[in-house]
């Protein structure tokens, strides 16, 4: 089986002038499987927050969410996870995440506010800016988002 790939490290940003009034801020849970594999998807996440105006936080002290031990039926293994990331997360008022089985662990686990980063999608207004290389995945992930979109609203999309 190929060992995966090494988990890059994640840049801050820096201070944009262009960058909205800060709204507070926002932890950002990196989960297990998406430090190796959903790195850039990652940095997306904290460009963003960053642009709305969110200043992200990422606790060192996190670890995997559990979902994947609840699944395989390690209670104790899911429940020793979520106590990690309640001590990792003390004092936060409000956590994003990028994937939903990560999200339902989280939400039961943590005592803030827990928000998939699709649930920026259910705002009233807005802009969101879906950019990156060839063959990385925009057109899906437009498609993605205007199908949650359609699917629960009557509004107007302008790609």
């Amino acid at each position: 089986m190929p060992r995966p790939p090494a988990s890059a490290r994640l840049q801050q940003p820096c201070n944009d002038p262009s960058a909205k009034k800060q709204q507070g801020e926002v932890a950002l849970f990196l989960g297990c499987v998406a430090r190796r594999y959903g790195n850039s998807a990652l940095q997306a996440a904290i460009d963003l927050l960053s642009r709305l105006g969110w200043s992200v936080v990422i606790p060192d002290a996190q670890t995997c969410c559990g979902a994947q031990a609840i699944h395989a039926g390690e209670a104790p293994r899911a429940n020793a996870l979520a106590t990690s990331n309640q001590l990792a997360f003390t004092g936060i008022a409000r956590t994003v995440t990028l994937d939903s089985g990560c999200h339902e662990a989280l939400s039961n686990s943590l005592t803030g506010e827990t928000l998939d980063v699709l649930d920026l999608l259910d705002r009233p207004r807005g802009l969101v800016l879906v950019t990156g290389p060839t063959g990385s995945g925009k057109t899906t992930t437009l498609a993605c988002m205007i199908d949650r979109i359609n699917e629960s609203r009557d509004v107007h999309i302008v790609t």
